[in-house]
């Protein structure tokens, strides 16, 4: 049985897609949104350590790890 998502086909905004498709977006979504938890647990993790040991070494993977995600993020709205 599939269902109906709106604004998912350029012709007239909606598009048919069956239980598994939409079963498997969802499944994405929630992978995605569970890898990002994990990794700003990470990154907390991280700044706690540099914090209590003023670690330059710590600091410098935070800033990476922000910049390398805002040019994730750029470069996806770019394709958009």
């Amino acid at each position: 049985m599939g269902r109906c998502l709106q604004n998912t086909a350029l012709t007239n905004g909606h598009k048919h897609v069956s239980s598994d498709e939409l079963g498997r977006y969802i499944k994405e979504i929630f992978d995605q949104e569970t890898n990002y938890v994990r990794k700003a647990q990470k990154v907390k993790q991280m700044m706690v350590r540099a914090r209590d040991n003023s670690s330059q070494v710590d600091i410098m993977k935070i800033i990476k790890i922000v910049d390398d995600q805002i040019s994730v993020r750029m470069k996806h709205r770019s394709e958009l």
